[in-house]
């Protein structure tokens, strides 16, 4: 028998007691290492759907929310302010044209209005503590510089007679009640949007996200005395 005769019949006799070489060799280092590699990224991608399920339990969708009405309601604010200007800039151009004005209390206004249009008023103002409170005095300062003037010019019976001050009364009225209004919607939201930033377990989620908590904003809100 030859050598190679020799050779087959014993891989066949290995092959009848399930032991040939051909049929049982063991998978290679490669194939087991890209076994692994898919099972990790499995487990990966697992570990990230649980994270996510978990961190919209605890408040995600809360923060998406209110950092939109923050953006929305923040920006409308600083909008009633810049209608606010423009009336009293109409309401220093009225009074200017009249002979007998008030000149003290007619610069208070004009140096407030000034001081308060020198701040840029965009909408990342509300996210700085400084500059808002800085912000708010400005805005504080022209209402009050503002009651002051109509005070003394409700006593003059020509302008109350004049229908362009009269409308410009209405204006300012109108303005100041939607700040009010605003700015009261503001503070609502900050007020819940912190809290959440601060309790458990929603504040997890604003830590791991990068949420930190927003400056609070005062209502200015005019004088009930002042004329109307």
């Amino acid at each position: 028998m030859s050598f190679a005769n020799a050779l087959l019949m014993q891989c066949a006799m290995r092959n009848r007691h399930g032991t040939a070489i051909f049929r049982h060799s063991k998978p290679s280092s490669f194939v087991i290492w890209v076994d692994m590699k898919n099972i990790v990224r499995r487990l990966m991608g697992l570990f990230m759907v649980m994270v996510l399920l978990s961190l919209g339990a605890c408040g995600y969708k809360k923060f998406e929310n209110d950092s939109a009405q923050l953006k929305t309601t923040g920006a409308e604010l600083l909008i009633e302010y810049q209608r606010r200007t423009a009336v009293v800039t109409n309401l220093l151009n009225l009074l200017k044209a009249q002979q007998d004005f008030d000149q003290p209390k007619w610069t208070a206004v004009m140096n407030a209005r000034d001081k308060a249009m020198a701040i840029d008023a965009v909408p990342d103002l509300l996210n700085d503590a400084q500059k808002l409170e800085k912000y708010q005095q400005a805005q504080s300062d022209v209402t009050s510089a503002v009651t002051q003037l109509l005070a003394v010019s409700e006593s003059n019976a020509e302008l109350r007679a004049n229908p362009t001050f009269i409308d410009v009364q209405a204006q300012l009225a109108s303005v100041d009640n939607r700040i009010q209004i605003t700015s009261e919607r503001y503070v609502k939201v900050v007020q819940d949007y912190n809290t959440a930033v601060q309790t458990f377990p929603s504040n997890i989620t604003a830590y791991v996200l990068g949420y930190k908590e927003r400056p609070y904003f005062t209502v200015d809100v005019p004088s009930p005395d002042r004329p109307k």
